[in-house]
C-alpha cells in the first residue's frame, strides 16, 4: 500500500514551476500518495496569471483524502447528497486565478467544471470562498 499526503512543518520556498513541471509533478502524485485523487492532470499557467488545470477524479481516493485533510465523514456525506455527487470518476476543470501572501490565500474561481458541464456562477460564488479555507486551514495546521 502506498502512503497518504499528510501535511506537516514548513520552509520556505523561492521556485518558479511551468505548465509541463507543474502537470508532470501533480500527474504523479497519486503514484506517491495512496489517497491522492486526481489522475491525468494536466495544468496550464496563462499569460495574465490565471491558471487552468483539468483531471479525473477518483471518487474513493476523493473521500479518503478529505478524510485525511480532517473534513469529516458527515460533512462528506452531506455535500455528496446536496451535490448528488456520483460514486465513480469524472473528469474537472477548473480555471482560478490568486496568491499566497504572508501564508494568505486568495483564490478566485473563474470557472468549473464537472463531466464537461459548467458549474454555475452563484454555486462558485457561494462556495468558491471555501477553498480559500480548506487552504488556510491546511497552512495553519502546518
Amino acid at each position: 500500500m502506498g502512503r497518504t499526503l499528510i501535511v506537516s512543518g514548513n520552509h520556505p520556498v523561492d521556485k518558479s514551476f511551468n505548465s509541463q513541471e507543474l502537470t508532470a509533478a501533480v500527474d504523479n502524485r497519486h503514484r506517491i500518495y495512496s489517497y491522492f485523487p486526481f489522475r491525468k492532470v494536466q495544468i496550464r499557467i496563462n499569460s495574465d496569471g490565471s491558471v487552468e488545470g483539468s483531471a479525473t477524479v477518483n471518487y474513493e481516493d476523493a473521500v479518503n483524502y478529505l478524510l485525511s485533510l480532517g473534513v469529516s465523514s458527515a460533512d462528506i456525506s452531506e455535500g455528496t447528497n446536496k451535490f448528488k455527487i456520483p460514486n465513480t470518476n469524472l473528469p474537472v476543470y477548473l480555471k482560478v486565478s490568486g496568491s499566497v501572501i504572508n501564508n494568505k490565500s486568495q483564490i478566485d474561481i473563474q470557472q468549473a467544471q464537472i463531466a464537461n458541464i459548467s458549474v454555475p456562477k452563484n454555486l462558485i460564488d457561494e462556495y468558491g470562498p471555501g477553498l480559500n479555507g480548506l487552504i488556510e486551514s491546511i497552512i495553519k495546521d502546518r
